[in-house]
């Protein structure tokens, strides 16, 4: 059997310099955000139909998990559009992983903080709710409006696994709770997660 020789490089082209290639990066990321942009025109210029209560529920439910997986596109589109426009303005002094949020800058990370408080609150909301608790009595223990935890329990249910997968992190490094309760709370949020999901549409606002 012959030998396999070594692939030949294209005559005439030479190894890119670290300056060649910062230069193609920086055109790529150019590149990028002139794609993401002509993406969320698209998305303007055809917007989803909105659910209609007189729909059935499952076209109800198809119509409105459309519009959910739309807007979460956005908004992810629109977050690294951000990040990449500030990376390539003259002022800018962070990483591309810091202006995404993969990567903390010097200083108190306010903005994760808040995020954290805000997922703490979703996920004890979601527990109450799934308890059974009236919105009126989720509101005094979580200490807010009941329109305020309602508002903010169908704002952030989406977010809720990451809320848990949050939870589940810091509890792995604590003291593990009794295991009656840990089942229990549990419970308490599969039947939220399921009731979500059988819960018919509203009639309207």
């Amino acid at each position: 059997m012959a030998k396999r020789g070594k692939t030949a490089r294209p005559a005439g082209r030479k190894p890119e310099t670290p300056r060649e290639a910062l230069a193609e990066a920086l055109a790529g990321l150019h590149t990028a955000a002139e794609h993401i942009r002509e993406t969320l025109k698209v998305y303007r210029a055809h917007k989803l139909p909105k659910p209609v209560a007189g729909d059935d529920v499952e076209a109800y439910a198809a119509t409105r998990g459309q519009r959910d997986q739309r807007l979460s596109e956005v908004r992810r589109l629109r977050r690294v559009l951000g990040a990449v426009e500030a990376y390539l303005s003259a002022e800018n002094k962070k990483s591309l992983d810091q202006l995404l949020g993969l990567k903390p800058g010097r200083g108190r990370p306010v903005v994760q903080e808040r995020r954290n408080k805000l997922l703490e609150k979703l996920l004890k909301i979601a527990l109450l709710r799934g308890a059974g608790q009236q919105w009126k009595v989720i509101g005094r223990k979580c200490g807010m409006t009941p329109q305020a935890a309602k508002r903010l329990h169908e704002r952030e249910l989406q977010n809720l696994p990451e809320a848990l997968a949050k939870e589940i992190a810091a509890r792995m490094k604590q003291k593990p709770p009794p295991i009656g309760k840990a089942k229990a709370r549990s419970a308490a949020l599969g039947k939220e997660i399921a009731a979500q999901n059988r819960r018919p549409p509203k009639a309207g606002r």
